[in-house]
């Protein structure tokens, strides 16, 4: 849930967040020449296409997925090792 950035634009990837782009997404492709003002974790503003929109989910999709890759990764170090360090690996 730390956020990734897309596009120099820093992007919240919390639950809520994922959702609200996958339906800005949803829309995009309902209606490709429609453009989404889409609020940046830092406050700011951003027009996004079609194609931005469908872009920006890749990219959460992506942080998500390799920060489940590599909970998956930790599970059995730390079941083997209640010491383990479980800092490392996580996507940025």
């Amino acid at each position: 849930i730390a956020g990734t950035t897309w596009s120099g634009h820093p992007v919240a990837t919390d639950r809520q967040s994922q959702a609200l782009v996958m339906g800005a997404l949803l829309a995009t492709m309902q209606n490709p020449e429609v453009t989404i003002d889409w609020k940046m974790v830092d406050g700011s503003f951003v027009t996004l296409s079609a194609t931005d929109v469908a872009a920006m989910a890749v990219a959460v999709r992506t942080h998500v997925q390799a920060a489940f890759d590599n909970e998956k990764a930790l599970v059995p170090v730390v079941t083997a090792n209640l010491d383990a360090d479980i800092s490392a690996g996580w996507p940025a």
